[in-house]
């Protein structure tokens, strides 16, 4: 389990992301599990082949972003403007940030 110290940021900055234990919570940690470079796609399709659902962790990402006082950048790539084109973008020094919490 993720917990949260005082070494890495204070835990009174960061009081919507942490638990009263210092643990982060679930939508902090669905959040990072989408974090992976400085282009954040956050909308995602789960299900089988007939059963699809389109999975949005937009929300979680902006909760993590907005705590952090970081700056980014919301777009769509997609051909036809289709959710799967939403996206995150953070620059390299947020990205080096927030790579701090899943550790």
């Amino acid at each position: 389990m993720c917990t949260f110290t005082n070494e890495t940021n204070k835990l009174n900055d960061m009081k919507n992301l942490t638990k009263g234990n210092g643990e982060l919570t679930v939508n902090v940690l669905k959040g990072l599990e989408v974090i992976t470079g400085t282009k954040i796609y956050t909308d995602t399709w789960v299900g089988s082949n007939r059963h699809k659902n389109l999975r949005s962790l937009h929300s979680n990402v902006v909760l993590i972003l907005d705590e952090l006082k970081l700056k980014y950048k919301t777009g769509n790539d997609a051909a036809r403007g289709g959710a799967e084109g939403n996206y995150i973008n953070i620059s390299k020094r947020a990205f080096d940030k927030i790579s701090k919490l899943k550790n």
